[in-house]
């Protein structure tokens, strides 16, 4: 999840910054804040290119020209897929903003428990928004990390070890077991090509039944299996894949 926050007191940013940090820290989840500040023409400049999952955190009263509410009309026109929460003193402006079509409101003075109900509401609508269950759930240590399934190329393990291998080329290391770690996973999008190899089916750039491997796209070979061959090779024909 990634937090923009815009106020024109410094003050208002660095607190609502620092209470944004405690309450990702304490959901263990992944985020970050790319962007604190009072222009809104910054924000939309920003928002041009905003990534999946961009939550922006308006003040109303901005002592730009254009208050929150105009600001976040424009960012529904440039980032449609954001989710915008006001931030405000101000109760009488909560029509207006139900209005202009926020996820949220949150009267100041705001306390951590409200921040954090409101991230997890959002984080539950993106999930609905994002398909519901393409994520995987990762325990390293103390930390939880949520990754897209889309992101997987394959998964491996060697003995208690399971590796997760993303098209970023990073891997993710985690001891844990191998069954219970793909029972999470969307089987209609991965296959068991080995008892220690699981691939996601479209990430497979070729085939090779001749040395009973497939190559990947990232560009690495995976073995297929003598016993789970001929299933595999009788799916891929059914589909029209060439070997």
């Amino acid at each position: 999840m990634h937090f923009v926050v815009v106020d024109d007191i410094a003050i208002h940013r660095e607190l609502l910054t620092q209470r944004l940090q405690e309450v990702c820290t304490e959901l263990a989840m992944e985020y970050d804040i790319p962007l604190s500040t009072q222009s809104g023409e910054e924000v939309l400049a920003y928002a041009a290119h905003a990534p999946e999952g961009t939550v922006y955190l308006l003040d109303i009263e901005l002592a730009e020209e254009n208050n929150g509410i105009a600001l976040c009309r424009r960012l529904h026109e440039v980032d449609p897929d954001g989710y915008i929460v006001y931030v405000s003193a101000y109760e009488r402006y909560a029509l207006e903003c139900c209005q202009s079509h926020a996820f949220d409101f949150l009267l100041k003075p705001w306390t951590a428990v409200q921040l954090r109900e409101c991230i997890r509401a959002i984080r539950k609508a993106m999930d609905i928004a994002g398909g519901g269950h393409d994520w995987l759930t990762v325990n390293i240590g103390s930390r939880t990390l949520r990754l897209k399934q889309s992101d997987i190329v394959y998964l491996s393990k060697e003995h208690n070890n399971v590796t997760i291998h993303l098209r970023s080329g990073d891997t993710i290391q985690q001891r844990t077991s191998f069954e219970a770690l793909l029972r999470q996973l969307k089987a209609e999008d991965f296959l068991r090509c080995h008892k220690c190899y699981v691939v996601r089916r479209n990430a497979v750039s070729e085939y090779s039944w001749a040395e009973d491997e497939l190559i990947v796209c990232t560009g690495e070979t995976l073995p297929i299996s003598r016993r789970r061959a001929a299933a595999i090779r009788a799916e891929m024909t059914e589909k029209g894949v060439r070997a």
